[in-house]
């Protein structure tokens, strides 16, 4: 039995911009929990005891967002700092200082499967195997490492980040480790992008006569968070599991509110008169909800927010400390920390060509396969009164977006936005 395990959590979440300026991605919110909190207790289930994170972006937020959950677990943590974003083998070997078992599984933070899924990759790892690849099917496989196997389910070859691939077979993000797969790790030489690839090390293996054995993880039980909106999927896909449960109130609702299906409201949460609120959602502590207002399924609304008269909130994600106050819509979109929207924003999420929404993300547009997506927007934005933001436009962080604009291109962060000709 395993009871040990690596969580690689060192990347800046370069492509989650402008969500990760504030926050390393582990520390993001999906279905009223920080990434990091979801991987810790599906780990914790399989019986993993010791658990190794390696950071470097905002490490001292991830270790304080990590530190209250592992305690409530009994899990003990350790860290190690990796000097720079040098690969993922080097990340492993940075990890095994600190490894003392021979066995061990390995979790990339950016990736999320239930306890079950764990228990069958570490379950479908072979003894005389030097690691076990997870691995699933997608439709574009060229932001992945590809993976090619034979009838045995042995790799054969790995191709990391093609241009072109019939294959749509990819590395999963998480796998079995030997440490005998560390002294490969060790040897491994820098890629073209100057890191260290762990896919590299797999192939080195593979390639001196070592097996290397590929489990396939069903897509749908594989939840990768690479782009912003990837948020709002994982947060509807882990509150689909909330559904056929009781209600969860540990604060205030006032008469004449109405809650439907399952709905969390945390302590010291008030729901006033007239909030109509059809699960499932969640609502975090310290939150003022209502009068008057719609809450609609897969909202997650965190803590020390406010949700005002006549606003809609729907199929969302509201970070910690938001204020949307006043005859606002709010869909398919991601606010975050601490943001204020005046009274009359609107978020709009479908083009009237009814086709996906496309982003920019690093000077690319990324379809983002949705066809509706609402505004992407950093921490301590402000919005004046009767703005309008189009589909998929995003809002970099402690930027001011004065009354009456219509926002149709991304706006940087810490911008003064006083007519729709942006700077």
């Amino acid at each position: 039995m395993i009871k040990e395990a690596v969580i690689l959590a060192a990347g800046q979440g370069v492509r989650m911009r402008p969500l990760t300026d504030e926050l390393p991605k582990p520390c993001l919110p999906v279905a009223g929990k920080p990434i990091i909190h979801i991987i810790l207790e599906e780990l914790h289930k399989t019986g993993i005891e010791k658990i190794v994170i390696v950071t470097h972006y905002m490490e001292n937020i991830l270790k304080e967002t990590a530190r209250g959950k592992a305690e409530s677990l009994g899990i003990s943590i350790e860290y190690v700092r990796q000097g720079g974003i040098l690969g993922t083998a080097d990340a492993l070997v940075k990890a095994s200082e600190k490894l003392e078992c021979d066995k061990f599984i390995v979790y990339y933070a950016d990736v999320i499967v239930s306890s079950d899924t764990l228990r069958n990759i570490i379950h479908a790892h072979p003894d005389n195997c030097i690691c076990t690849l997870a691995v699933t099917e997608v439709d574009d496989p060229t932001k992945f490492g590809v993976i090619k196997v034979n009838r045995e389910m042995n790799v054969v070859d790995i191709v990391e980040k093609p241009s072109f691939s019939d294959v749509k077979t990819i590395f999963a993000g998480i796998y079995v480790g030997t440490s005998s797969l560390i002294d490969y790790a060790c040897e491994t030489e820098l890629s073209p992008r100057g890191e260290k690839e762990i896919t590299t090390t797999f192939l080195k293996a593979v390639k001196s006569g070592r097996i290397v054995k590929a489990f396939h993880v069903p897509f749908e039980n594989w939840i990768h968070i690479g782009y912003p909106w990837d948020l709002l999927d994982a947060n509807e896909s882990l509150m689909k599991k909330f559904a056929g449960r009781k209600p969860v109130i540990k604060g205030k609702v006032e008469e004449g509110a109405t809650l439907k299906n399952f709905v969390y409201i945390g302590e010291n949460t008030i729901i006033r008169s007239g909030a109509y609120i059809e699960g499932p959602v969640w609502i975090g502590n310290n939150c003022d909800i209502g009068p008057n207002c719609y809450i609609r399924p897969f909202t997650c609304i965190c803590d020390n927010c406010r949700i005002g008269n006549a606003c809609e909130i729907k199929n969302s994600i509201i970070f910690e400390g938001s204020h949307i106050a006043h005859l606002s819509y709010v869909g398919d979109s991601i606010i975050g920390r601490d943001c204020n929207l005046g009274a009359g924003t609107i978020t709009a999420n479908l083009r009237f060509d009814d086709k996906t929404v496309k982003v920019d993300v690093k000077g690319e547009v990324i379809d983002s396969g949705r066809r509706k997506l609402g505004v992407i927007m950093g921490h301590h934005v402000k919005t004046g009164i009767n703005v309008s933001l189009m589909p998929g436009v995003k809002v970099g962080s402690r930027s001011w977006i004065y009354p009456h604009i219509v926002v149709y291109r991304d706006i940087p962060s810490n911008a003064k936005v006083k007519s729709d000709v942006l700077p």
